[in-house]
Order: structure tokens, then sequence, then C-alpha cells
């Protein structure tokens, strides 16, 4: 009896530690976007300083993508191999580096390597926030844990935003930048102290259990993701649906609602953070009524494609008054919170040993689409302006090149029509 309430208050004490552990893991995914979206909060800053047009400034942002791109891959193994305490702390100091190069460089290429340092850092973000509260949580919490990650990042990128365009306004961009690495250094620290890879009563199951995940057959589990066609209109899907909020909001959006709406350096950027807004909210009600949904793929189709509606009206549908603009930028996130329903269709359409592998597929398109658009945008900027040298863009030029945007929504959407949903077949 004794014993057994030594236990139980064990394991509450151990929940408590839990509950630290991944709020510091969101913590790390609140500096993830803050670090992904701060060059949209001061782009005319940043091309006056490097001497940049659209290309050039759409290169040094989407940098930070191609690393984030590559290094996924090889992330599940290094923690696997090392132990998610010490790698993420090094993660989080990578970050920190990064960013403080940043905020220092005089020339292009010192900039382009500080970027992509704060690239190779926040890969490890999300897969040490899945691996922290697998150990430390019963997988009953699973769909609330991943709802809680999609709020702490949304709630990163509207800090990165408005919060971040007034600490630039009052000390200028280097020194808001120093101070954003001062927070990675805090975090660091933290993360240091405070985690452990595991609680003390799972030590046993844990080493079985990564004993049981060691694959034999690895190349013949990476040709059965391949050739199984859903895992390819999922990962379309998952690129093209998302990667319009992350380029718009991460880069493009404010200066684009700055010309064409004529605003304010402060309010354009409070304007985009409704868009983060809206995802944080929709991401967790669409959680809730996953099961409930008889057709996920018609749902998502349609939703993406409202979404979709919602940016094309902000891109060509202007003047427009202020509120209707905060109410289609709000529905542009909104519409996509069925957005990660895509995840748990991948995990329904393989063997479930292979879900991490799938997930990091469908996660890929994103940062790949991000990676070549968002140069290819500022391409399209530069040849269809006529401010060669003054960098600043006309409204004719947005006009041409973010018709990517919807574009890519309306074909993500298409790609659903092709998916077989298990989940329907069971109702």
């Amino acid at each position: 009896m004794g014993n057994t309430l030594d236990a139980e208050a064990s394991q509450k004490q151990i929940t408590y530690r839990a509950i630290f552990i991944i709020s510091l893991c969101a913590a790390f995914l609140f500096y993830k976007y803050i670090l992904q979206n701060f060059p949209s909060v001061m782009p005319q800053q940043l091309m006056d300083t490097f001497n940049l047009q659209g290309l050039g400034l759409g290169v040094l942002s989407g940098v930070y993508f191609w690393t984030y791109l590559i290094v996924p891959l090889f992330v599940g193994i290094i923690l696997d191999h090392y132990g998610t305490r010490w790698v993420t702390t090094g993660a989080i100091f990578c970050c920190a580096i990064g960013i403080y190069i940043f905020s220092q460089a005089q020339e292009l290429n010192t900039a382009i390597l500080g970027r992509a340092l704060t690239g190779v850092g926040v890969s490890f973000a999300s897969i040490a926030y899945f691996k922290l509260a697998a150990v430390w949580f019963p997988n009953k919490y699973y769909a609330l844990l991943t709802s809680f990650l999609v709020t702490a990042a949304m709630v990163g990128a509207i800090f990165g935003q408005m919060p971040l365009a007034w600490l630039v306004s009052q000390i200028g961009w280097r020194a808001s930048l120093v101070d954003v690495a001062w927070m990675g250094i805090i975090l660091a620290f933290l993360f240091l102290f405070v985690v452990q890879d595991k609680p003390s009563y799972s030590i046993e199951s844990s080493k079985s259990e990564t004993h049981a995940s060691k694959n034999p057959h690895l190349w013949q589990d990476i040709l059965l993701i391949v050739k199984n066609k859903q895992n390819w209109l999922l990962t379309g899907y998952s690129g093209l649906a998302f990667s319009p909020i992350v380029i718009f909001c991460g880069l493009w959006g404010n200066p684009f609602l700055q010309q064409a709406y004529h605003l304010d350096k402060l309010v354009a950027p409070s304007l985009i953070s409704l868009v983060f807004v809206g995802l944080a909210l929709a991401c967790p009600v669409f959680a809730l009524f996953t099961n409930r949904i008889q057709n996920r793929c018609a749902f998502m189709f349609y939703s993406t494609l409202v979404s979709a509606l919602s940016i094309s009206l902000v891109i060509y549908a202007h003047p427009m008054p202020l509120w209707l603009l905060s109410i289609l930028l709000f529905l542009f996130g909104f519409s996509l919170g069925a957005f990660p329903i895509v995840f748990v269709i991948g995990k329904e359409s393989n063997p479930l040993y292979l879900a991490g592998t799938v997930t990091s597929l469908i996660n890929a398109s994103d940062a790949f689409l991000d990676a070549v658009t968002e140069p290819a945008i500022g391409k399209l900027l530069d040849v269809f302006s006529n401010a060669s040298t003054s960098h600043e863009f006309s409204l004719f030029s947005y006009h041409i090149a973010l018709a990517i945007l919807p574009l890519y929504q309306i074909i993500g959407a298409f790609l659903m029509r092709w998916v077989k949903d298990e989940h329907r077949a069971v109702h």
C-alpha cells in the first residue's frame, strides 16, 4: 500500500516536470517562428543594407528553408543517438548564434551564413517536441499536445509581426535581432538545466522501444513509402496549401499591404497577425471534430478553396475597408485549420512503424516550396516593376508575382480529390 502511494506521488511529481519540459519545447517552437518571420517586418531595411533587389531578398530569406529542408532528414537519428536534451540545447544555441551573426553582418554572405545557421537550429524544434511528448506523456494526450504545438508556433508568429516591428521602429533592426539572440541564449540554458531525456520510471520501456525501432529493412521501407501514390498526393497538398501562408506572412505580405492599402509599418504586421490567430484558433477546433467528419478529403478541398479565395480578394479586390481586409486575412488562416488532417490521413495510409518517416516526407514539401518560391516571387517583382534602384515595387508587379499563392492552393485542393480516405470507408 505504501509503495503504491509513493509511486503515485512520484508519478504526480513527474507530471509537473513533464508539463515544464513540454512548455520549454513549445517555447522553442515559439522562438522558431519569430526567427522564420522576422524578415517580413524589415524588408526595406534589409534591401537597403545589403543593396538587394527582390530576388536577393527572396534568396536571403529562403536560405533558411533550404537548411530546414535538408537537416530534418538526419534530426531523428541524431536525437536517438545523442539524446534530446544536449542536442536540442545545442540547436537553440545554434539559432541564437545564427541570429546574432545576421544582426552584425555587413556583407550579404555573412547574413546568409547567419540565416542558414538559424535554419539548422530550428530543424530540431518540432521533432524534439514530439519525441519528448511521446516519452513524458501517455498516448491519449497526443491530439491535445499537437494543438498546443500549433498554438505555440502561431503565438511566436504573431510576436514576430507587430511586437517585433514596434521594437525595430524603436531601436533599429540590428539591436532588435540582438535582443532576439539573447532570448535564445536564455531558452538554451533553461532547456539544459530543466529537461531530461526520459522519466526514471520509463527507462526500461524506452530502451525496449528504442531496440524495437531499429529496423534492418530501411531501404525496403523507404521503397514502400515511395511506391504509395497516396503519400505523394498528401505531400503535394501539404506544400501547396500551407506554403502560401508562410510566404505571404513570412516575407512579402507586409510590404504588399503597405503598398496596396497605404498602411503604416506597424498596422500591416498587426493585420498579418490575424492570419496566425485564425490558424491558431481553427487547428484545435477542427482537431476535435476530425473523427466526426464523414469525408475529410472533401472538407479539406472546400476549406482550402475558401483560403485561396480569401487571399485572392486581399491581393486583387482593393481598396476595401480595413474591417473587411481583417476578416479576409483571418479567414485565410482559419480556413487552413483542417490542414493538419493531412498528417492523420498519412499515418492511416501507411504501416504504423513508418508514421514518423511519412510525416517527415509530408512536412518537407512545405519547406521546399518556401525555399523555391520566395526568390521566385522576388524575381517576378524585379522583372515587372520599374523601380530598379529605389527598392520599391509597383502594385502591378505584386499582382503578377503574388498570383502564385492562390494558384498553389487551388492546385493543392484538387490533389485531395484523388486521395482515398480510409476513415470515410469505415463510416
